[in-house]
């Protein structure tokens, strides 16, 4: 049968974004798979996830920051929580070191970069 090219289209889009049967790496465990339904979960499957990511990314991982088990699939949250409220705290600090006449921008900074990298740490671990 003989297809416009719009269904043609349709179709290159599904196979590529929604079949059941295309082939994806789950963004968790990185293992290749068919990709299977989307998640059954409402707030997965706005996520785009399948089920598989669902079951998957509901493992627990230790968070850098505060030690606290933490869903792998909640993990780049998580941690910016903790980047917001360490936001929340410099500038409470650099609030007071003002108001006090001082400050060491230096040590801040390095603490914040030391947050960076933890945190870029943590979501490398938790992919893999």
């Amino acid at each position: 049968r003989a297809h416009s090219a719009g269904s043609v289209d349709e179709l290159a889009r599904h196979r590529r974004d929604e079949c059941a049967g295309r082939r994806m790496q789950c963004r968790f465990c990185g293992e290749e798979r068919v990709a299977g339904q989307l998640s059954l979960d409402a707030r997965d499957r706005l996520r785009g996830f399948s089920q598989h990511e669902t079951d998957c990314g509901g493992r627990t991982a230790d968070c850098p920051r505060c030690g606290g088990k933490v869903k792998l699939k909640d993990l780049p949250v998580h941690l910016r929580i903790h980047a917001f409220d360490k936001k929340s705290d410099d500038a409470a600090a650099a609030a007071a070191a003002a108001a006090n006449g001082g400050g060491d921008g230096a040590a801040s900074a390095a603490a914040k970069d030391a947050d960076v990298a933890a945190a870029a740490a943590a979501t490398r671990a938790a992919e893999a």
